[in-house]
């Protein structure tokens, strides 16, 4: 896979100002969480989600010493 271009990312992100929040949801400008951000913006930047990403709890990222979105990333 390629670097995405900074410049794209960060114009695509910015697209997202104002969407409320919304657990667990990735709609630009109806509603989305941190992840659901990161998934808004990739599809915009690189295209389809890889993968389904299956339901999660609010506090997932706590629950123990594994960072899982960064080991997502590393896929």
């Amino acid at each position: 896979m390629t670097a995405a271009d900074p410049e794209r990312v960060v114009a695509a992100a910015r697209g997202w100002l104002g969407t409320p929040y919304h657990d667990q949801a990735s709609v630009r400008g109806v509603g989305c969480d941190c992840l659901g951000l990161a998934r808004g913006v990739w599809r915009e930047v690189v295209g389809p989600e890889p993968m389904p990403i299956p339901p999660y709890s609010r506090d997932w990222g706590e629950t123990g010493p594994r960072e899982v979105l960064a080991d997502g990333a590393h896929t």
